[in-house]
């Protein structure tokens, strides 16, 4: 026969039964310390059935037992069910035949002769999921209050025993949302190149804590330490920086280099992250970054319009040098304007193609493109010997500078300057790398030093530099040679 479960308010059942499903202990092993418990309880009661239950919705389950093989029962005979109505004591039914809530219940009726029951309620996160109770086919009336004290005891030890298993499960998915957290957090860093840091203002310790997972890199240090290992050249931003920070600034912002590598930029940006309550700085932490090929993008961008700037200045006196050497090339007015309007033609064609940086081209095609303006009409001065390959847009930019500031250069002070003047270019490949060796020379016995207004404009670094630097952020270099009589240039240059 079923009995009625007593009454229960439903959102505190279901607060009661979520805790229980959150221990994620239902059908579970066996496992020592819960069934030495409820061993011990029937013992002390000297009963023959211990057990530590949980009253889910519609069953209670046994998760220890001793003293019979069943593993749970239906709900609706469950006595532990109005044990845990009453969360505060122990409920005690001394002869069930005699109680009208269980004299019908099958547990009473059936083979199991149920006669004797004591419950205490098992408390976790204030809700009472189950209880240790003892059984006995015997009924009982002189149970003393110090058993029944000590069954409460005991059952708040398993309640312990719960509570601490759902701190520890509750601790490992925590730490496994932090590992996932971190990993996700270190790939964002290393996708990004990024550090983290953190300085912290009173103790004067600035800390590297690397890229998340990842502490390899992880150490710590004073501001002055770091401050000494940054390169001279940039140390004075980072200390403005480090002094804003401590003023009160909300942001840490810094570029820099450090004196072991000078070729590596990097960017630090930071926040304050914690005051005390006079409004102190205490903490700022941020991310560190390698901006490397930023500032090479920039200084390219830089140069480039530099060069710009640089072509739009000498163009107009390298019209005139044009003009100069056309007239002195020719006999007539209309020979001269033939011949110097190809040649502007030409220029023009050379400026097109330095504007525009469009590549792809062959070598030789480019090379003649460029220098064509300022051959003489018998093409002997300039002489070109180059290997027959096929340059990227990036290179195809850098040669043409590079030949453009070079033939310019020899108009006006060098070798194109002279009418017994003379250019050789010469380049090979080895492997994935190209060399040209531009070379100028002056067979002129009355002009006895042809190159000194050279050397003088060269060391002036107008056009040169921009060269250097144009071929220097392609991986390349680029040298000068000055002799008496002449000028060998060696461009090294690679084309990957």
């Amino acid at each position: 026969m079923q009995i009625d479960d007593p009454p229960m308010a439903t959102d505190r059942e279901e607060e009661r039964l979520s805790v229980l499903r959150e221990l994620r202990v239902l059908d579970s092993v066996a496992e020592e310390a819960t069934d030495a418990t409820a061993r011990a309880a029937a013992r002390a009661f000297d009963a023959p059935v211990g057990l530590i239950t949980l009253v889910e919705k519609d069953r209670q389950w046994f998760k220890a037992r001793h003293g019979t093989e069943l593993t749970e029962t239906p709900r609706d005979i469950s006595f532990c069910t109005y044990a845990i109505q009453q969360p505060d004591s122990v409920m005690v039914v001394s002869d069930a035949q005699e109680d009208p809530r269980f004299r019908n219940n099958p547990l009473v009726t059936g083979d199991f002769h149920l006669r004797f029951y004591a419950g205490a309620p098992i408390i976790v996160r204030g809700q009472p999921v189950g209880t240790l109770c003892i059984l006995d086919t015997e009924p009982r009336h002189d149970i003393g209050d110090n058993l029944i004290e000590m069954l409460g005891d005991l059952a708040r030890v398993v309640a312990l025993g719960l509570e601490t298993r759902l701190l520890k499960e509750r601790a490992e998915r925590l730490e496994a949302e932090q590992h996932v957290g971190n990993a996700r957090f270190a790939l964002a860093l290393e996708a990004a190149d990024m550090s983290v840091w953190s300085w912290d203002v009173d103790s004067g310790l600035l800390t590297d804590f690397g890229r998340g997972d990842d502490t390899s890199g992880m150490g710590s240090m004073t501001p002055k330490d770091f401050l000494d290992a940054v390169h001279d050249n940039d140390r004075y931003a980072v200390i403005d920086a480090f002094a804003a920070a401590r003023s009160g600034a909300e942001e840490f912002r810094a570029e820099f280099r450090m004196a072991h590598d000078p070729e590596r930029w990097l960017l630090s940006v930071g926040r304050t992250i914690r005051r005390n309550a006079d409004g102190r700085v205490m903490s700022v932490t941020g991310v560190q970054t390698d901006i490397t090929a930023q500032k090479r993008h920039d200084a390219v961008l830089e140069t480039t319009t530099q060069e710009m700037r640089h072509r739009v200045n000498n163009l107009i006196g390298l019209a005139d040098a044009l003009a100069g050497r056309t007239a002195r090339e020719t006999e007539s007015k209309e020979d001269f304007l033939a011949l110097y309007r190809s040649r502007l033609q030409a220029l023009a064609r050379t400026q097109r193609m330095l504007m525009s940086g469009e590549g792809g081209a062959k070598l030789t095609d480019l090379a003649e493109a460029v220098i064509a303006p300022f051959r003489r009409q018998d093409r002997s001065v300039l002489i070109l010997n180059l290997p027959d390959v096929v340059v990227t847009n990036a290179i195809t930019q850098v040669l043409t500078l590079a030949f453009h500031e070079l033939t310019t250069n020899a108009l006006k002070y060098g070798a194109l300057r002279w009418p017994t003047g003379k250019i050789d270019v010469v380049g090979r490949m080895d492997g994935e790398t190209l060399y040209i060796d531009w070379s100028e020379f002056v067979n002129d016995a009355a002009n006895s030093s042809p190159f000194d207004d050279y050397v003088e404009i060269a060391s002036s670094n107008s056009g040169k530099s921009i060269v250097e630097r144009m071929v220097g952020a392609h991986g390349g270099t680029i040298t000068f040679d000055f002799g008496e009589n002449g000028l060998i240039a060696k461009l090294m240059l690679p084309l990957e």
